[in-house]
């Protein structure tokens, strides 16, 4: 693991069996996790399984169906060019696709680049073809026969309407412009330059071996559908694309202000900014990209969802922490780790004096840390600074409910702080065995004995 500042180490201390107790009692066959600190990937890890039939291990090398997270690529690609001076946002799109028209559709006239990587072009989310049920992803000339039709809900420029299809077209656009095909454009300017070398811009029947098998969620009675894999076609560069937790990592990394990667600092600021602010006030789009708020601070990123799938990337505001999360189950918790790491992340780096009491600390508590069991439920311990602290493993972050215990003497603890309806103010025990090996802790008379983690 590369340096990093005691707040982010401290956080993966608790990060890691939180997930690991989590995927098991959500029933989600497999997580893989990464977390990169400045640019670098300072975590990554598997959890469960790519493959339930034959026990395959889940690693950061799995590869995923990541969906809309393949917009972040082909915003990328769009920018690019347009750094080039090749096209410009407020371009219509009729520009470079003559056939993006109706007759009975006037509104279309007036899209532009911009209205589409915004998600403020008012079109519709999918088109007219039920891809999302049979798999059977359209080719372009039956996009073609649609547009003819008119595929306007709203005036540009209106509202936020999320649409596949628009970005669906920016690929097009990509490949009329270039003058390469979309999966060209992407490998030649985007995924050779940083080293991306297990990213794909769409499926292809020779990933099946490194691929995550796709499960539908666990269904009470039913054995756990298995979705099939298909090539998303016109879709590629709204939801095609496969990678892995070591790839989007470093795509994460290049995309941070001042990486020097891929785009201009200019260009990255203008696609990480707010350009449209969905009905809730809450969630927001830029370019390419969805921003929220946690604990008052921006993240930037993006989700995704396929067959089978729930992915989830995002790095905060000046792109110092990354986190990218892929489950392989159609209703995976691929939002609520991510938004758990980020939280664990801020806990830790707003409350550092309240955790370091000395500048640097001298005690020594790591043979306390581990996961704790009884008839209430599993607990974590971690050593954080001066302190031994305690979560509850079902929590929705880490952090969410701690207590926290400041040592007395030898293995003698008193809880100084947590839940106001819990042991505030009493002593916490821990037992060992004739080899010091810590067997139990005792809050008050009750006991919570020491277990091997999942």
């Amino acid at each position: 693991m590369n340096k990093i500042p005691w707040y982010l180490e401290d956080a993966i201390k608790a990060i890691d069996p939180w997930i690991s107790y989590k995927r098991v009692d959500e029933r989600v066959p497999g997580i893989a996790v990464g977390i990169t600190y400045k640019g670098k990937t300072v975590f990554t890890k598997g959890y469960g399984f790519s493959d339930l039939s034959k026990k395959k291990k889940m690693t950061p090398q799995t590869l995923f169906r990541v969906a809309s997270n393949s917009k972040m690529f082909t915003a990328t690609a769009i920018m690019q060019l347009s750094e080039k001076g090749k096209l410009h946002l407020d371009d219509k799109v009729q520009k470079y696709l003559p056939w993006f028209k109706s007759e009975k559709d006037k509104n279309m006239d007036k899209i532009t680049i911009y209205n589409l990587l915004t998600h403020s072009a008012g079109i519709e989310r999918d088109g007219d073809t039920p891809h999302w049920n049979d798999d059977n992803f359209p080719e372009i000339d039956r996009v073609k026969e649609h547009v003819r039709e008119g595929i306007s809900n709203y005036p540009p420029y209106e509202r936020f309407k999320y649409s596949n299809y628009g970005f669906s077209f920016l690929g097009d656009v990509i490949s009329v412009v270039s003058g390469k095909t979309y999966e060209e454009y992407v490998q030649e300017n985007i995924l050779k330059p940083i080293g991306l070398t297990n990213t794909y811009p769409d499926f292809e029947e020779s990933l099946l071996k490194e691929l995550s098998v796709a499960y539908d969620k666990a269904r009470p009675g039913k054995k756990r559908t298995i979705f099939v894999n298909t090539k998303t076609n016109f879709f590629k560069s709204a939801t095609g694309f496969v990678s892995n937790v070591e790839d989007l990592s470093k795509f994460l990394a290049a995309q941070r202000i001042g990486s020097k990667q891929l785009l201009s600092d200019e260009s990255k600021r203008n696609m990480q900014k707010i350009h449209f602010s969905m009905v809730n006030e809450k969630d927001h789009y830029g370019i390419g990209y969805e921003i929220w708020k946690l604990e008052r601070n921006q993240i930037i990123g993006h989700g995704g969802g396929y067959a089978g799938y729930r992915t989830r990337v995002g790095m905060n505001k000046d792109g110092e922490i990354g986190v990218v999360v892929l489950t392989n189950m159609m209703d995976g918790p691929a939002a609520s780790i991510l938004n758990g790491i980020f939280k664990s992340v801020i806990h830790l780096k707003n409350k550092e004096k309240e955790y370091l009491s000395s500048k640097k600390s001298t005690i020594n508590l790591s043979k306390f840390e581990g996961r704790y069991s009884k008839r209430w439920g599993d607990s974590q311990i971690i050593n954080v600074g001066d302190y031994l602290v305690s979560f509850w493993l079902d929590n929705t972050n880490p952090f969410e409910y701690i207590y926290k215990l400041k040592l007395i003497k030898n293995n003698e603890f008193k809880i100084i702080s947590g839940n106001d309806m819990g042991s505030i103010g009493e002593k916490a025990c821990f037992e060992l065995d004739k080899k010091g090996n810590v067997k139990r802790m005792f809050i008050g008379p009750n006991p919570m004995d020491k277990v091997n983690q999942v």
